[in-house]
């Protein structure tokens, strides 16, 4: 097994700049902006982006961003009880009278005509 060649502290120092200069410029490819406040961070790639390249659709993750999103309206939806019977009866008694008051309404406004 080879063994492995230390660093010097001028190619640490170097490394180090370069990991620096790359925090501080977005990530998409061939977009020269440049700023060491206002880049955001992807939840989904763990890059950083300018304000143009923002939206996981623009640099790349749009798949990522819709299986997290179906991921979470799944989850949304499991956590919605059913209805139970009794519930289920009120709602329907509720949406009867209320067609019926419509009808009425209906009624009443064709005799005025």
């Amino acid at each position: 097994m080879p063994k492995k060649k230390k660093k010097s502290g001028a190619d640490k120092e170097r490394d180090f700049e370069a990991a620096a200069a790359r925090a501080q410029s977005c990530a998409y490819p061939g977009c020269p902006q440049h700023s060491t406040l206002y880049l955001l961070l992807c939840e989904h790639c763990k890059q950083r982006f300018c304000a143009n390249h923002q939206l996981p659709e623009v640099h790349g993750c749009d798949e990522k961003a819709k299986e997290a999103e179906k991921k979470q309206f799944r989850e949304q939806k499991r956590a919605e009880e059913p209805m139970n019977e009794a519930q289920h009866e009120l709602f329907k008694q509720k949406l009867h009278q209320k067609i019926q008051q419509q009808q009425s309404n209906r009624q009443i406004h064709g005799k005025k005509k």
